[in-house]
Order: structure tokens, then sequence, then C-alpha cells
């Protein structure tokens, strides 16, 4: 509706879907009269996402590489930050992807160690990856690693274990998800799985300018492969 009333109103040659939901109600974009990407976040029906053009990373994909990591480093008992149950962004994707890795690797999935996000309306915050480290804490529940679905919660999380008196990674090896700049000089270190943000910022642009100037064009959906800067984690 916003995207609506902005074509309308601005007389727009283009639009760009910033983050959202990994489902789209199809028959409002279709209503959309000017070209338009959905960048950073992929949308989850295959089907329905060669309809549309898109850049994004496959967070399922890239979730899971997260979680083999911990896998590959011996951790078998692994938590994950996640955001609320009717999360629809890239959180369901990320956790989509832990609970791949696990599968794949033999690990049964423990739904106690899948805990949902302390602040459901603002999932990806520093407070609430600090609140729902604090839940995870407080549930008795052992484990040895945590994956935090952004940076932001996982720089949250540490100050709780930290404040737990638990060390990182000696006590809780600890991955987010983004690359945010904050990971490299927090004390301690933050492992973290990089978004390529300006390659994907370039293509969307890119892109963009094609359909404007090429609106029959057939549309494109272009995936990158997230980066791995993994610094710091502990063998169990």
């Amino acid at each position: 509706d916003v995207a609506e009333k902005l074509v309308q109103e601005r007389r727009l040659n283009g639009l760009i879907f910033l983050g959202g939901c990994t489902s789209h109600v199809q028959n409002k974009l279709d209503h959309i009269e000017v070209p338009f990407v959905i960048s950073t976040i992929g949308i989850a029906n295959p089907e329905e996402a060669k309809r549309y053009a898109q850049v994004s990373v496959d967070d399922i994909r890239e979730g899971k590489r997260a979680v083999d990591y911990l896998i590959d480093n011996g951790h078998r008992r692994i938590a994950i930050l996640a955001a609320s149950s009717l999360d629809d962004s890239v959180g369901k994707l990320r956790l989509l992807g832990y609970g791949r890795a696990l599968k794949e690797h033999g690990i049964p999935i423990i739904p106690e160690l899948i805990v949902s996000a302390a602040l459901p309306e603002n999932p990806y915050s520093y407070e609430n990856g600090y609140k729902t480290a604090r839940k995870l804490l407080n549930s008795g529940e052992t484990f040895t690693a945590v994956f935090a679905l952004s940076d932001t919660m996982a720089v949250g999380a540490a100050k709780a274990f930290l404040e737990a008196g638990k060390r990182i990674p000696e006590d809780i090896s600890l991955i987010g998800f983004d690359g945010q700049e904050i990971t490299r000089y927090y004390n301690p270190v933050i492992t973290t799985l990089e978004q390529p943000t300006q390659e994907i910022a370039r293509a969307t642009i890119s892109m963009l300018m094609e359909m404007i100037l090429s609106p029959e064009q057939e549309k494109k959906q272009i995936v990158f492969e997230g980066r791995g800067v993994f610094f710091i984690v502990h063998r169990p």
C-alpha cells in the first residue's frame, strides 16, 4: 500500500524494497506500475521468487553455514537466539538453516535451545540479544555454543554471558550474522558471518537501472555468498 501511494504521489521511476518479509502479497506487488527490486531478503517460495527481481544472500544456506562451523569445531548443544514464532523475515530463514545443519549432522533439535525473542517487537536489537541471552541462561539448559541471528543480538548476548561470569569463547562460543564493524572492536571479538553489503547495494542499483531502461527484460535473481569472519571459536 505504501509503495503504491509513493508511486502515485511522487511519480517515481523505480523502487527498491529493502528487507521486509520472506513472503509478499502477490496481488499488491503486481499492482506496482514501476520497476522494483527486492533487496537484502529473498522470497521464500521458489516459484513466487522467479516472478520478481531480487538481490540477497541465501539466508537459509548462510545460517546453516554458521552452525556447520560450530559443529565442525565439536559443538553439539548449540542454542539459537531466534526471533518470535511469528517472524517472517530473515530470522525465519536463518532459523531454518540452523535446523538443517543439525539434521544433516544427525544432531537432534532440542526445542529448549531455540530461544524466542524476549522483545519480539524489536528482535534484532542489542537489548533483545541481552534479554534473550538472559532468558537462555535462566532456563538452566546446558549449551556450549550460541548462534545469534544478527551481530547486534550477539553483542547484547555477549554482555549477558560476561555478566553471568561466562568466558567467550572458552565457556560459550558465540557467532553472529551480518559482519558489522562492531564485532571486530567489541571485547571479546565476536565471530560472525559477513554479508557483502556493498556488492548487494551495487547490484541492486544496477539491476533497477537496467529495468527502468528496459522494462520488458526478464526478472533476475542474484544470490551472493556470505563471507566467514571466524575469529574465535573454542572446542568444547
